[in-house]
Formats: C-alpha cells, sequence, structure tokens
C-alpha cells in the first residue's frame, strides 16, 4: 500500500458545526488538526468573546479542546486559529481558519398548558420547558402563581431542553382562572438569569365526575 501525505499542515474539522445556532451553553468547542500539535499551538487559537475555560491539547495530540466552565448564552462565538499556529514538527498553518456559532439562549420555549387553555384538568401538573438546564434553588423564588396552590416541583433535563413541572398538592379549583409566571430571576447553570419572563393564563374545567367504574350500563363487572 503507498500513500501521499497531505502536503500542508491545515484544520481538518471543527465542532460545533460552523453557523450552528442551537448550540448548548455546555459545548466544549474544538478544532481537529491533520497533524500532531503540542502546547505551543494554544497562544495561536482563541476564543471570542472570551470566556471562562482555556484551551487544552487533545489526549490524541490532533486536536485542541475548550475546557471549562460553561458558554454564555444567546451569545455568538468565534474561533479562530491564527497565521502563527503550527504542528509539533514547525510546520506552519496553511492558511488562518475562522468559524462562528451561537449558543441558545436561556428561554421558556413553550407550556402544558398553553397560554388561554381552558378546560385544563384539575390534577395536571404544569410543565414549563426551557432550553437548558436550571439551577434548582432560585426556582421557588422565581415562580408564581394566583390564586395561590401549594405543590411541588421536578426537572429533568432531556435532549430537547429541560423541562420543569409544577405538581399541585391537592388540585386545582374548578372553574377557575389561573395566572402563571417564571420571572427572569431563574438562574441557569451559570449564573445567567433566564432571557425573559413567561407568563401564562388558563381555565381548569368545572369541578365534577371524570368516570366511574363500573362503568355507566355495564352488565359484564363481576360482583
Amino acid at each position: 500500500m503507498t500513500f501521499v501525505p497531505e502536503p500542508y499542515f491545515r484544520v481538518r474539522g471543527v465542532y460545533p458545526d460552523p453557523g450552528d445556532t442551537e448550540v448548548s451553553g455546555y459545548t466544549r468547542p474544538r478544532v481537529h488538526f491533520n497533524s500532531r500539535i503540542d502546547a505551543r499551538i494554544l497562544n495561536h487559537v482563541h476564543l471570542s468573546p472570551p470566556d471562562s475555560g482555556s484551551w487544552v491539547v487533545s489526549g490524541d495530540s490532533l486536536a485542541v479542546d475548550f475546557s471549562g466552565g460553561y458558554r454564555s448564552y444567546g451569545t455568538t462565538y468565534t474561533v479562530t486559529v491564527d497565521a502563527g499556529a503550527a504542528d509539533k514538527e514547525g510546520r506552519p498553518v496553511d492558511e488562518p481558519y475562522e468559524f462562528s456559532f451561537s449558543t441558545i439562549a436561556f428561554v421558556v420555549t413553550h407550556s402544558f398548558p398553553a397560554d388561554g387553555d381552558s378546560g385544563v384538568s384539575l390534577t395536571d401538573a404544569l410543565k414549563f420547558h426551557i432550553t437548558d438546564s436550571h439551577d434548582r434553588s432560585t426556582l421557588p423564588g422565581a415562580f408564581q402563581i394566583s390564586p395561590t396552590v401549594y405543590g411541588t416541583f421536578s426537572s429533568w433535563y432531556s435532549p430537547g431542553g429541560a423541562p420543569i413541572e409544577f405538581r399541585p398538592s391537592s388540585g386545582f379549583l374548578g372553574s377557575t382562572q389561573y395566572v402563571v409566571a417564571l420571572d427572569t430571576s431563574l438562574l441557569a447553570l451559570n449564573g445567567q438569569h433566564l432571557g425573559r419572563p413567561y407568563a401564562i393564563s388558563f381555565v381548569t374545567r368545572p369541578f365534577g365526575v371524570d368516570s366511574t367504574r363500573p362503568a355507566a350500563g355495564d352488565s359484564t363487572h363481576p360482583t
């Protein structure tokens, strides 16, 4: 087998994809090269605007990763490999390289029920879908519901976002309009505030019997 080596040192690939506008705040940018590198290259790779963390050489010496901290939400970042970059053997990069990506905003995208819904079950939980995980200690102070309802919060992370669930301890009142809000005191894990407040209003269904067992008219139910 024969092969011809590449004639110059270059950027082979990057992460996230250039132009990506839905990047998580947890993302660690990476620049992959076609030749082995060492720590000397770190002075020639830049993240703008600057963020907490630093560039490190990967274990296989073929890439640099931005390690540490969270990226700011709703921000466009640019990664630059400048003309002074060289591989481990001192071969300079063939040309400077630059790419940009944008992180998601830290906001509520939608909820259940939606604003204006009516006929809402008296026992359903409220769900708010947020683009990324939050600091749970800030949730009780950021959540308001009127009339007052006592309940419990739960949350989890999923690829589509980070839902917050509020389950009423004793259900909602029937035929009642509720107003619920999450204000900007809710913090992300990096300390950034919710990008904008979110509020909904909904009306519950009347109090009544949903179902019976056996069902009305059932003649086959065992005694």
